[in-house]
């Protein structure tokens, strides 16, 4: 009887655990989007310029296991692509970054489902941490100011 009792308890404090976590305020993370930080780019060239606001990192790099094989071809691919593709900025239109087969291949299906949906005078360039790091595995995105956030699908992973 003593087990039950345990369990029961144990299962009540998950529930009021539970109830006391906060909820995210949706509102308050698209206003962090919103606000996202362009300077590292500004600093380092990579600003597509007042006409562009920056959505944010395709990958958070805090969250992530260095070193894997996966990394290394998703990191060459990107600056591959930026390399070659790339303009005064080094950012790429989103169509045209798409057709870079290499850069394609290393998308997750999360990333490619996105991408797609969102507009195509979106642009795509390096990725740099808050501190100005280049975050060679993942990609900046740019939306055009005209573009109401509001309406686009979410980068969820995104950071700034």
């Amino acid at each position: 009887m003593a087990r039950k009792e345990e369990i029961t308890g144990l299962l009540n404090r998950l529930g009021e655990s539970a109830r006391e976590a906060p909820v995210p305020d949706y509102a308050e993370s698209l206003e962090a989007r919103q606000d996202a930080d362009p300077t590292p780019h500004k600093i380092r060239g990579s600003w597509p310029g007042e006409h562009y606001v920056l959505v944010g990192n395709s990958y958070n790099a805090e969250y992530r296991i260095v070193g894997t094989e996966l990394e290394a071809r998703r990191a060459g691919s990107i600056a591959l692509m930026l390399e070659q593709r790339g303009g005064r900025c080094r950012c790429v239109a989103l169509r045209e970054a798409l057709a870079f087969a290499g850069f394609y291949e290393v998308l997750s299906r999360f990333e490619r489902d996105w991408l797609e949906r969102i507009s195509p005078d979106t642009l795509i360039g390096p990725a740099y941490d808050r501190y100005g790091t280049p975050v060679r595995i993942a990609f900046a995105v740019w939306r055009p100011v005209s573009q109401r956030v509001e309406s686009e699908p979410h980068l969820v992973t995104a950071s700034h």
